[in-house]
């Protein structure tokens, strides 16, 4: 099995290296630490998110979709099966074992997650528990669509134990369709094919990753990587387009046949199941790291992107090679499932094919909500999306809304959203700002290892224990010195980008979101040193169509003492899950003068206060920086500035070392007692 570790890898990941370079800049010193290569990118990216048409029809479009979804909700009184579609203008509804029965869930976990509506809440709960039962049931290989869309959803908005009980079973049973002799989980069980593995089943394969890191079960992670590497050798063509189907040798694993079962012909690109292969692919460069995935993925996004037979309006055909083009049905859901898929992909691939990434799904996506994909109010069923094709050889939903194409729509503009806003210090409507330098203005000085940033991956030695650093900017200032302060003594990883540059963990909300892939770094951890604060107690611009940071003292943290108190328990959940020995750093001193953006010098007080209490009701040691640091804070921290100097990242490195050893000490017996 392969493991996944902090080793040098030959493609960055540029546009999480351009977030980093972002927080450099310093008030209106626009070109200071930039440079000429640095300012067109910052300058490109201001004004998309001040003349941006999607970002601006995003807010109205979930305004939309919430409405149309009370409208199908209650049209679904007295059902307890799904929405699936609309057939000859009736509502079509469909068991928890239909392979599509995860996505309505789903939906209503993203409106929840944009609206912060506890009615959505609500409905989501409903409806996730309705289908419950699949985490059993091992007649379908489309378990993980079902329970990761909506579990898993729901798992990452709330924290729910039970939810991730559910999924890890539900994975457990998705391994049972796995064979080792042929390296691949099986999809279908019809007649006809003796071993059929179809392109979609990629999109299965989260479900595995995640449950192993979950349960710490790497049996399902070698499952969903075997699975993924005999795909990538037998599903695809030169072009990187995909078969649907192949069928294998269920003796030998040698794959007999290669179809496209719901295409236009064996040989043509069926559309939906080339955004599958886009999406799967993408998204098993996430959870891996493993960069031939990448280019894979980046090969089938060019495919599509240079395609001659791509529409103006970028919604593609229902196949690539459909007969009668232009009057082919155009498919709605595969564009969905196409724009997600390239919004993350944008986000690891080099800067020119990245800006070519992120305009194809932004044009999808105006298309998509546009008046000629999206539905009238009450109309469609209740659905969002119009004109999708399910299965054309059959004559089966051809022109029709489908439960996955309002899913990946859904989810890809909470994924436009996010990423044009991953910097949170730009505004489409700055207040008090009529200019460029007083945007800039607004942006937070990073420390010295981000303005300097270096490459912190390593070779582990998989004989020594190891040790995982989760911070903000104060924690990159240290991490090369804790490093070397283990050396020989522990293997010491912190969240990095595809370049090796440090991760800033940012705020407790950001930590909930991404602890998962944080934690896949390595298959078993000893210690983790964590710490949130500086990023939720900043001020924020209240009204602002972006997250912004604010200088004005009289605006609201980003997370009030409550919400970063409820966040932090939800982390130390799943930071239990893992079996580690845990410390938490407490927030280090805010001195005064500190502007861009606000914190008040008494703010770190508070919030280490009331995280002692969630650490002590989850049974974490604490390492009180805060307390550690305080009468050095002349001599160690530069002025009007949260950060460090070289000298203090020093001092800090060698109190979380000290800290860190006791607690290795602490596992180890531990370990031998386990052992008795």
């Amino acid at each position: 099995m392969r493991q996944v570790s902090q080793i040098n890898t030959s493609r960055p990941g540029y546009a999480r290296v351009k977030c980093c370079l972002l927080r450099t800049l310093k008030g209106a010193a626009f070109t200071v630490v930039f440079g000429l290569l640095a300012v067109p990118v910052f300058a490109e990216k201001m004004e998309r998110n001040v003349r941006d048409e999607l970002l601006t029809r995003i807010p109205e479009t979930f305004s939309f979709s919430a409405h149309q979804y009370q409208f199908l909700l209650k049209s679904l009184k007295g059902q307890t099966n799904m929405p699936r579609t609309v057939e000859d203008g009736r509502l079509r509804t469909v068991a928890p074992k239909d392979w599509t029965s995860g996505f309505f869930p789903g939906s209503l976990w993203y409106l929840f997650e944009f609206t912060h509506d506890e009615k959505w809440k609500a409905a989501a709960r409903d409806f996730t528990a309705r289908i419950e039962s699949m985490k059993d049931y091992s007649g379908s290989h489309d378990v993980g669509f079902i329970l990761k869309c909506s579990y898993g959803n729901g798992y990452r908005l709330t924290g729910d134990p039970h939810y991730r009980d559910v999924l890890i079973q539900g994975a457990r049973t998705l391994s049972t369709r796995f064979k080792p002799e042929v390296g691949l989980i099986r999809s279908w069980d019809h007649k006809g094919w003796e071993y059929p593995v179809i392109i979609d089943n990629m999109m299965n394969l989260e479900l595995l990753t995640w449950s192993a890191r979950a349960a710490n079960e790497p049996l399902l992670r070698s499952i969903a990587l075997q699975h993924a590497d005999n795909t990538l050798k037998n599903h695809f063509r030169e072009d990187a387009s995909s078969w649907h189907v192949v069928d294998y040798n269920q003796t030998n694993g040698v794959a007999v046949n290669k179809q496209t079962h719901q295409g236009a012909a064996d040989s043509s690109a069926w559309a939906r199941g080339q955004a599958w292969a886009l999406y799967g692919y993408t998204m098993m460069f996430r959870e891996t790291c493993n960069h031939e995935y990448l280019a894979h993925a980046e090969k089938i996004a060019r495919f599509l992107i240079n395609h001659p037979r791509l529409p103006s309006d970028k919604i593609p055909y229902w196949d690539f090679d459909a007969p009668n083009i232009p009057n082919a049905p155009r498919d709605a859901s595969a564009a969905a499932v196409m724009a997600s898929a390239l919004v993350e992909l944008s986000e690891n691939v080099e800067p020119d094919f990245s800006k070519q990434s992120l305009e194809l799904a932004r044009q999808q996506l105006l298309t998509l909500s546009s008046p000629s994909y999206l539905a009238k109010f009450a109309a469609n069923g209740g659905f969002l999306l119009r004109h999708c094709v399910g299965n054309m050889p059959k004559n089966s939903e051809v022109d029709v809304p489908l439960n996955y194409a309002d899913y990946y729509f859904l989810e890809a503009l909470l994924r436009y959203r996010n990423h044009m806003e991953q910097g949170k210090a730009l505004s489409a409507t700055p207040r008090k700002a009529s200019s460029m330098t007083s945007l800039v203005a607004t942006t937070e000085p990073g420390s010295r290892a981000e303005k300097k940033p270096s490459d912190l991956r390593f070779q582990p030695d998989p004989l020594l224990p190891n040790v995982l650093l989760i911070g903000d900017s104060i924690s990159i200032g240290y991490t090369r010195a804790v490093r070397d302060l283990l050396k020989d003594k522990a293997n010491v990883f912190r969240p990095i980008n595809a370049k090796g540059v440090a991760e800033n963990c940012s705020d407790t909300s950001k930590g909930i979101a991404e602890l998962d892939r944080w934690l896949a770094l390595a298959p078993k951890w000893d210690v983790i040193h964590f710490n949130w604060g500086l990023h939720d107690l900043k001020r924020m611009t209240p009204g602002a169509f972006t997250p912004t940071p604010s200088a004005n003292p009289e605006d609201p943290p980003l997370r009030s003492v409550k919400n970063y108190c409820d966040n932090l328990g939800k982390i130390v959940a799943r930071l239990n899950q893992t079996g580690a020995r845990l410390v938490f750093a407490t927030t280090t001193p805010v001195p005064e003068g500190v502007k861009s953006p606000f914190r008040a010098p008494s703010d770190p007080v508070r919030y280490n206060l009331a995280a002692n209490e969630v650490m002590k009701r989850g049974g974490v040691q604490v390492n009180d920086l805060h307390t550690f640091i305080q009468p050095r804070l002349a001599e160690l921290q530069l002025p009007q500035n949260v950060h460090f100097t070289g000298k203090g990242s020093e001092v800090l490195a060698e109190r979380i070392v000290e800290v860190i050893t006791t607690e290795l000490s602490q596992k180890r017996m531990q370990k031998k007692t386990e052992t008795r």
